[in-house]
């Protein structure tokens, strides 16, 4: 009897042995996919670091006018917007947006720009600049910029999705769902930073390019509350193999009635030359006797000379934090990947041999190699229960039937 329990009791042992070493190997695997399509959209934002393009959102509903903002007072006017027309330019973190908006077909109801550099923002009434504010980023109204409406910056802020997408806040739901035709991962993301809200993102991962986004609150009740959801339904690919939404769907949910926004870029107006993207797109210069809001210090500046006094010394430090920003923002992103085979393959093939992207750093992290250190160790200790339950096996049939004991 004694006999039989030992044995049954062996057998148990390393049944739950096995799945525990089957557990970690299903983590170690979703962990890898996730840094794999996360490498993948590094890739992709990478060739979109330095780009420029004109474009159009279309309203279609009850759309009322978006706030103006100036100085943090709030101006409202009763037509709605039909379309808004502009120009969006990024270099890494700096960003241009200049947008005209029209009531009916074609009568122009505003026009202004903002330039964010990453760390402030300025903002400033077209065509004349008398009016204008500066405000720290993270005060910035990024919601209805085009970065949100092509899902470049998915989550209304600075970060991109590749900053997001680590195991803290991402999780893959299921590999395979086709969209579209494309076979994409499905992947749920928490918005890191108050307010948090999350998306299930629709990844199509050889091309490192989200095709669709759906953003929800979570609450204790089973019932998910939707609040969006954005449909890329046309790409364009450069002459750097970056591939870009040009033509996309906005669906706001969280509204007395369902609105609807559709982006479309000029294609032929796209260009990633550097040339035709200079560092004048990234500031605005203030005429003399211009009233510019200091949301910063909460005051009204008249005229640029005070205003050129308090940024000098933030722009400087911002541009230089841009030049080191250039070398080092992917490869901290991918700094704790070092040593994996895998991962340097998925990067070559990833890359054209004629687009280096020499700032990627290909490495895994020690974590990273922690799972598969276990995953050795498991496997050795899984031979050598094997070979203990062999050997007891057969010395428990070597003994006689009348004993009893082990």
């Amino acid at each position: 009897m004694k006999r039989r329990l030992s044995i049954l009791y062996l057998i148990c042992y390393f049944t739950s042995f096995l799945g525990i070493t089957e557990a970690s190997s299903v983590d170690h695997d979703k962990n890898k996919d996730l840094l794999d399509i996360r490498l993948a959209i590094q890739i992709n934002e990478k060739r979109l670091s330095l780009i420029k393009m004109n474009y159009v959102v279309q309203y279609e509903g009850n759309i009322k006018k978006e706030d103006v903002r100036f100085g943090g007072r709030k101006a409202q006017t009763s037509k709605p917007y039909s379309y808004c027309s502009g120009v969006w330019a990024q270099d890494d973190v700096r960003q241009h947006s200049s947008r005209d908006y029209y009531v009916g077909s074609n009568t122009l109801s505003r026009s202004e720009i903002t330039i964010v550099n990453g760390e402030l923002m300025k903002w400033a009434k077209r065509p004349e600049f008398m009016q204008g504010a500066i405000n720290k980023i993270e005060n910035y109204n990024w919601q209805n910029r085009l970065t949100n409406r092509l899902g470049i910056r998915p989550f209304e802020g600075e970060q991109l999705l590749s900053e997001i997408l680590i195991p803290e806040n991402a999780s893959i739901l299921k590999k395979g769902e086709v969209l579209n035709g494309q076979s994409t991962y499905l992947v749920e993301v928490k918005r890191p930073i108050e307010p948090v809200y999350y998306a299930r993102i629709w990844i199509d991962k050889e091309k490192g390019l989200p095709l669709r986004y759906v953003y929800y609150m979570k609450s204790d009740s089973i019932q998910e509350d939707v609040l969006s959801e954005l449909l890329v339904t046309k790409t364009h690919t450069l002459s750097n193999s970056g591939v870009l939404p040009v033509e996309t769907k906005r669906t706001l949910y969280k509204t007395d009635n369902i609105r609807h926004t559709f982006s479309t870029v000029d294609v032929n107006s796209i260009t990633i030359k550097r040339e035709d993207i200079p560092d004048s797109l990234f500031d605005i210069k203030f005429p003399e006797g211009a009233e510019i809001f200091d949301g910063i210090a909460g005051i009204t500046i008249n005229g640029p000379g005070m205003l050129d006094v308090i940024l000098e010394e933030s722009i400087q430090q911002l541009n230089n934090k841009i030049m080191d920003n250039n070398d080092n923002v992917t490869s901290n992103l991918t700094s704790e990947f070092q040593g994996n085979s895998d991962v340097d393959s998925n990067i070559s093939a990833l890359t054209p041999k004629s687009n280096s992207l020499s700032s990627i750093n290909s490495t895994t992290t020690p974590q990273h190699y922690k799972y598969s250190l276990i995953l050795v160790l498991l496997a050795i200790a899984s031979v050598i229960c094997l070979v203990i339950l062999w050997v007891l096996f057969v010395k428990l049939r070597s003994y006689p039937k009348g004993d009893t004991t082990l």
